[in-house]
């Protein structure tokens, strides 16, 4: 099977409980990205909190993409927006005004 794109959750999938990455990994995501595999990292992270990973595997340029903050957002390595969902003030208002009452604690990201 001839796979052209790999997709990689960050946390506890590719790094490890100390946030690094394994030699093996490592070795194995340069080979798919030698071969023409698109690698796409994905996490409920922002893009800053991901880029760090993205330089240290060499996935970068604008033929690259990520999926940030649980795949609201979907951009290329030279963050150009692709696809974004946000919600609405009513949305906002809606789930601020839940989560209050249920008293969970919540950050809104701009």
């Amino acid at each position: 099977m001839d796979y052209r794109l790999i997709a990689l959750d960050l946390d506890e999938t590719t790094l490890c409980t100390d946030k690094s990455i394994t030699q093996h990994n490592k070795a194995a995501i340069r080979n798919a990205l030698n071969s023409g595999i698109k690698v796409v990292l994905y996490s409920g992270r922002t893009l800053e909190g991901m880029m760090g990973v993205a330089d240290e595997l060499g996935i970068l340029g604008p033929k690259q993409y990520i999926i940030t903050n649980g795949g609201d957002i979907i951009e290329n390595m030279d963050k150009k927006i692709i696809f974004k969902r946000i919600l609405s003030s009513k949305e906002c208002f809606e789930t601020t005004n839940f989560l209050n009452k249920k008293m969970i604690n919540f950050v809104l990201i701009e």
